[in-house]
């Protein structure tokens, strides 16, 4: 499966990227060809999203296999969600590099997230027929929800809300960290915000009888600081880059066992690891 990699993966995409651009509210499918590995693939090409899509000038794109991939390195992936530059390349690969870093943060921490590949996409616009507008984006895409819960051994849950309490309180304390360690503020482990169901930016699934949550959509982080990015405003902080811990306490074992999982990730992604404090110590705000 080709999420199971973490090199970067070239492709070339050719097709009507300004006419998927202008009528991005509609999301009307485009034809494009795709080519990887010396192969193309016709596909279907189309914007989605839903605030990305209102604050990027290039939006965030949905690809689909029109034609059979088995063998290919998309074999048995039926589409592709895209997160892209968003502004222009210039100023938005880093952002999405950024966002892709944060998902494999989480994966380092925990099986019950969604497996990442960043795409290194060579684009070809064919919307003026005697003008190609050849350029490099970086592009992000994840396994979906489906794929995401099948590889652990769960089932995804479909409801409004949930009590702090039905949640396995390691998961839950963990992801609570991960959202303070990378400068989060949008996201709720209990609720939806202007969706049909919980949560706010997490995916909610059993396993085992054991409710998990699996996080999703950094862009608002501190870490990736999208040009559009503000904290919650519900919260007393002004800037995204200013940290603030949203979790509740847990039992006073779990803090240290939790915050010795977060400095496994260093090791697993940079070459050179910062040396570990001989004690970690939060205050974690009232809620």
């Amino acid at each position: 499966m080709f999420l199971e990699s973490a090199e970067p993966l070239s492709i070339q995409l050719k097709g009507p990227i300004t006419k998927v651009v202008r009528s991005k509210y509609k999301e009307i499918q485009h034809p494009f060809e795709l080519t990887v590995d010396g192969e193309t693939i016709a596909v279907m090409v189309n914007a989605r999203g839903n605030s990305r899509k209102k604050l990027c000038k290039f939006p965030p794109i949905k690809i689909s296999f029109s034609d059979d991939t088995q063998g290919s390195t998309f074999s048995g992936v039926p589409s592709l969600r895209l997160v892209t530059h968003c502004g222009s390349p210039k100023s938005g690969n880093d952002k999405v590099v950024l966002e892709y870093l944060a998902y494999r943060i989480h994966t380092v921490l925990s099986d019950v997230s969604y497996r990442p590949r960043l795409l290194d996409i060579t684009y070809t616009d064919t919307s003026k027929p005697k003008k190609h507008k050849t350029y490099q984006g970086f592009g992000l895409v994840t396994e979906s929800e489906h794929q995401m819960a099948e590889r652990v051994g769960g089932k995804l849950l479909d409801q409004t809300q949930v009590r702090r309490g039905e949640l396995n309180q390691h998961s839950a304390g963990l992801v609570n960290l991960f959202h303070y360690l990378i400068g989060n503020t949008d996201w709720s482990l209990v609720a939806p915000f202007n969706e049909d169901k919980c949560c706010h930016n997490g995916q909610l699934l059993t396993i085992n009888q054991q409710t998990y949550i699996a996080p999703y959509d950094f862009d608002l982080s501190g870490l990736v600081k999208a040009r559009y990015a503000k904290p919650n405003p519900e919260l007393p902080i002004n800037r995204v880059t200013t940290r603030y811990y949203q979790g509740v306490c847990i039992k006073n074992q779990d803090p240290p066992v939790i915050s010795s999982w977060a400095w496994e990730i260093p090791s697993k992604t940079c070459s050179s690891p910062p040396s570990r404090p001989t004690s970690i110590s939060s205050t974690p705000s009232p809620s």
